[in-house]
């Protein structure tokens, strides 16, 4: 949660897609990064993606991607 709401305070916004709980919340996870244009990239996109970091993902599979 401290985490959390620290990402929050920076952003100054929202994260998309989390929920903030008064106990862990593990059921996804959100991966922040710079860039010209905001927005939500599924997982599955961003591991065929060769311009970004995630490709090493792949064998965990579709439902970890799609968490």
């Amino acid at each position: 949660m401290f985490l959390s709401l620290c990402v929050r305070y920076v952003l100054e916004q929202d994260i998309p897609g989390s929920r903030i709980g008064p106990e862990p919340t593990t059921d996804c996870f959100t991966a922040i990064m710079h860039g010209e244009v905001e927005g939500v990239i599924p997982g599955n996109a961003l591991i065929v993606d060769p311009n970004k970091p995630f490709r090493n993902l792949n064998p965990f599979g579709n439902t970890f991607l799609n968490r």
